[in-house]
């Protein structure tokens, strides 16, 4: 292994030793105590991608502090009903799970709505309200508009049922939420009007907790901020830890969306390093996207380190096939299937407590995204050994740089020039012509120090030889 590839796995062993540390950065958020924990997550602003990945990653945090309580701290005007799904699915892994608060402190408005209904209390501070939860488009520039008359009863009913199950779940009235949703439901109960139908239901923090057929509509009381909340569940040494937001959350939501182009040209990148010997910018270059890759699913909150270590565990396995065991083929295929898993794992949502690998229908999508990456990789590579030689950068690698001395591709080298290996060639090292010492590339076969060789092809990347057999 040259110096440069060397200096490339360096490079990855220590940015993977950057996550590691990140990783354990949740589980060091408080220090242990005795007191009993009551775990808070902000609902503050728009229901988007960034509180979808804080949400999921609050979560597991109070999962693994062992909080006896979680509490949605929330005002917001609500957001994308995609990402209020997905935050929902995230509330359903905290156990226990009767142990799940909503405080509405000023507004819960239509996503905002949803998610409280997905917790098992639901307390409003005074002044709040929540409700006028109507399905609406945001066009780019115009902001929020009316649905088409077909589409809105299609999506309407959809959130309906999403809603009402959340609700049923946590024994909230499903009605209520329903008159929040639809317009056309209205809401009676015990006789009682308590809104008529044609228009959408929003609470006050009274008519919330108003008993009706001894049962409050939807609050389970009032109190004066989250402090009094937390006392009210834990007692008065109850510890309050809130989650806060780190600011990656932005960031790791970029990455999530270009996290295929990134797997596509790491391959690319980790193929130009494979074929230019002793020069490292492609192989540092390739493990940037992959560890930029594995860091936006962490801090999404869908994977820990794990996925980075198996990853890495791969690469080393292809590594011990080709500089150690050539032709072996065992290290190199167990090293694929490390890897493809690692990169389908970093997609796959996880929590503490869950079974510690996961189910076939958790993996089929993340697996099948990452096939396509795959491909996608592959048919940048085809289109790179056809077009890369004929373009300008080939002019760029047409010196490898053997001790600190640059020596042309194009010397005196040619097809059938014979040399000596002067290392080992794993299948890669030095061999020497005439006096010349070059990078070279064996066909695959390891050939020890002294052997007589012969060159097979020359391009702008690479130097292939094989052994010349004795004759005896």
């Amino acid at each position: 292994m040259n110096y440069l590839s060397r200096s490339f796995f360096g490079a990855f062993i220590a940015l993977t030793g950057l996550l590691i540390p990140l990783a354990s950065l949740s589980a060091q958020g408080v220090p242990p105590s005795q007191k009993p924990i009551v775990y808070v997550i902000p609902i503050r602003d728009e229901i988007e991608p960034t509180m979808e990945y804080l949400v999921r990653r609050g979560v597991k945090e109070a999962l693994d502090q062992k909080a006896m309580a979680l509490i949605l701290h929330m005002e917001t005007n609500g957001g994308r009903v995609d990402c209020t799904e997905k935050i929902i699915q995230a509330l359903q892994n905290f156990k226990p799970q009767d142990q799940t608060y909503t405080l509405i402190d000023k507004k819960a408005i239509s996503a905002g709505a949803f998610i409280s209904a997905a917790t098992r209390h639901i307390y409003m501070t005074s002044g709040s309200v929540i409700g006028a939860a109507a399905p609406v488009m945001a066009a780019p520039g115009q902001g929020p508009q009316l649905l088409p008359a077909s589409y809105e009863e299609k999506i309407t009913s959809a959130i309906r049922a999403m809603v009402r199950s959340s609700a049923e779940m946590n024994g909230h009235r499903p009605e209520v939420f329903d008159a929040m949703v639809d317009r056309n439901q209205g809401l009676k109960i015990g006789g009682k009007e308590i809104i008529p139908a044609g228009k959408l239901l929003t609470l006050t923090t009274n008519e919330a907790e108003q008993k009706l057929g001894g049962k409050t509509l939807l609050s389970s009381g009032t109190v004066p901020n989250l402090q009094a909340l937390a006392r009210q569940i834990g007692g008065g040494e109850v510890q309050i830890v809130t989650l806060e937001a780190t600011g990656f959350e932005k960031v790791a939501r970029f990455i999530t969306m270009i996290s295929p182009f990134l797997l596509t040209a790491g391959m690319a990148l980790g193929y130009l390093e494979f074929k230019t010997p002793g020069f490292g910018v492609f192989g540092i270059s390739a493990a940037l996207c992959f560890l930029i890759y594995f860091l936006g699913h962490y801090v999404a909150g869908l994977s820990g380190y794990e996925p980075v270590l198996i990853f890495f565990a791969g690469v080393m396995l292809l590594a011990i096939e080709v500089y150690f065991f050539p032709g072996l083929l065992i290290p190199s295929i167990t090293g694929i299937l490390l890897i493809l898993f690692a990169f389908a794992f970093s997609k796959i949502d996880f929590y503490p407590g869950q079974q510690p690998f996961p189910q076939w229908n958790q993996f089929q999508a993340p697996l099948a995204q990452t096939i396509y990456s795959i491909l996608g990789g592959f048919i940048l590579m085809m289109m790179i050994g056809k077009f890369i030689p004929t373009r300008w950068i080939t002019k760029k690698l047409e010196e490898a740089t053997v001790g600190g001395a640059s020596i042309p591709v194009k010397s005196g080298i040619e097809i059938g020039s014979v040399g000596i290996a002067t290392t080992v060639l794993r299948p890669s090292g030095t061999a020497e012509f005439s006096g010349e010492f070059r990078d070279v590339v064996s066909t695959g076969v390891m050939i020890e120090v002294g052997r007589r060789i012969r060159v097979l092809s020359i391009d702008a990347f690479r130097i292939v030889v094989e052994p010349i057999e004795e004759e005896v």
